[in-house]
């Protein structure tokens, strides 16, 4: 009986030994898996912080149609895979186009969209990665390219004379060559959003040469114009920006920017 005894109570330190030892194989083998999922997720957070890009965009239309032109700069440290383009419209009309378009490390690569709506309504655009990383076009800190204008008066008269100031910085890290010449300023009717640009004289531009302007630096461009008069009373002027452009390294690139309000015709 004692036999017996003893025997059972070797088979139940035997089984303990056994559940122990599994137990603790087991939650070593469950911290390795957390450690190397942690540290499969810390190399993912690593390689998306890699990706950077500055983006710009220009919209034409075309007959019945609209074409979205997006200028791609990879200022990261990596080749970049451009999964997915996000359209959202004003009306909350959400627009997903399959793009898978690599943008090599240090270039600028187009991509040409042509779609069947109207893109003046156009509330969000962002461009997904195969890396998971989402960035906003529409975000000002986006562009390759900054624009500022600035306008010494915001009332004119039949006759007056004003100066307009664009301000241009580069954000690449490349050099860009801004020819003044290859700049269009349009101004339209802020209600009509019609073309009134025939009612108004560039009478002086400076400069007229084109510069290098290097990364981080920015130019300022003066502009005089007059008002010819014809307008009615008052007119809201809004102003559009177009920069045709080519960086030192011959890859072109277009900018675009838009000024609501820039000044009122009074007189």
């Amino acid at each position: 009986m004692k036999a017996i005894s003893n025997y059972i109570a070797a088979i139940i330190t035997v089984s303990m030994i056994f559940t122990s030892i599994f137990f603790l194989v087991n939650t070593m083998i469950r911290q390795s898996r957390l450690s190397g999922y942690a540290l499969n997720n810390m190399s993912l957070m690593i390689d998306k912080a890699r990706e950077s890009i500055n983006v710009d965009y220009i919209v034409r239309k075309n007959n019945d149609s609209w074409i979205l032109i997006l200028y791609i700069y990879n200022r990261g440290e990596v080749d970049i895979l451009v999964n997915n383009i996000i359209l959202v419209l004003r009306n909350l009309t959400v627009y997903k186009y399959n793009v898978s378009y690599t943008v090599p490390l240090g270039s600028i690569s187009r991509i040409n969209l042509t779609l069947k709506y109207d893109l003046s309504e156009i509330l969000s655009i962002k461009i997904t990665t195969l890396r998971g990383n989402v960035f906003d076009i529409l975000s000002k800190t986006q562009a390759p390219i900054d624009k500022l204008i600035l306008v010494n008066t915001t009332k004119i008269i039949t006759g007056s004379a004003f100066e307009i100031t664009l301000i241009i910085s580069n954000r690449m890290n490349k050099g860009v060559i801004v020819n003044p010449a290859r700049i269009n300023l349009s101004f339209i009717n802020y209600i009509s959003k019609e073309y009134i640009g025939d009612y108004f004289e560039q009478i002086d531009r400076f400069p007229e040469d084109a510069i290098i302007l290097n990364p981080g630096s920015q130019v300022n461009i003066r502009y005089v114009y007059r008002y010819r008069g014809g307008l009615s009373i008052p007119t809201i002027v809004d102003l559009t920006i177009y920069l045709d452009l080519e960086t030192v390294e011959y890859e072109y690139l277009e900018s675009s920017g838009y000024v609501t309000y820039l000044f009122v015709i009074t007189g």
